[in-house]
């Protein structure tokens, strides 16, 4: 291995490291509470280190989204192997909770966090806004439109972001509460998995024309 590469992978490495200490102290503290210095003692590097990689605070969070969102719309189109769209749909919510459930603080920042203010995420030049492949809301559009389009979907069901956002809110609640409340021995919790597949499969169901 050259010097050159050597130093590349020791830049990549490191900026690896910022994005994950940020993420993780974002997710735990809020954006606006976390600072560089904050980061930087959390990666063992200086502050000024961190801003050879990332010019401010913000530049940080837009690559964390980035990459975080991409992750996202690559699992839903891992995920789209059915002919039926209402499957696919199903098939997108389960891998959405899947990267949830693997990957909570990625997912507290990404659905749970309020976005910070003046940190313009659509206007990210890294996510095509509207691409079902870059852009995993439009990929669960997609497909609901599609179900519409083929006259799957139940008769009133005409609005398809509406369907899209209600079908999104019912996966979201469940992982919600499993991130957040699934260690609490007050509540006789159903096995997850089992969770998981019956709010799809119910929801998939409730959409569909009969």
């Amino acid at each position: 291995m050259s010097a050159l590469s050597r130093r590349e992978q020791a830049r990549l490495d490191a900026r690896t490291q910022i994005m994950a200490e940020g993420r993780t102290l974002f997710a735990a503290k809020g954006y606006e509470a976390v600072t560089m210095r904050d980061i930087a003692k959390a990666t063992g590097y200086t502050a000024s280190a961190l801003y050879y990689h990332f010019k401010d605070k913000a530049e940080l969070m837009m690559a964390i989204c980035s990459e975080d969102f991409l992750n996202l719309a690559q699992l839903f189109q891992a995920a789209l192997v059915h002919e039926d769209p209402l499957e696919n749909i199903k098939s997108m919510g389960l891998a959405y909770a899947r990267f949830a459930l693997e990957n909570p603080n990625h997912y507290r920042l990404m659905f749970m966090s309020k976005a910070p203010a003046g940190l313009e995420l659509d206007k990210d030049d890294q996510i095509r806004q509207g691409d079902p492949n870059q852009d995993a809301y439009a990929a669960l559009h997609h497909f609901v439109a599609l179900a519409h389009q083929k006259g799957m979907l139940r008769e009133g069901l005409d609005d398809t972001h509406l369907v899209a956002q209600t079908f999104w809110a019912g996966v979201h609640g469940t992982v919600s509460l499993a991130l957040d409340k699934g260690d609490e021995l007050w509540i006789p919790w159903a096995d997850l998995e089992q969770r998981l597949n019956l709010m799809a499969d119910s929801l998939r169901r409730g959409m569909e024309r009969t």
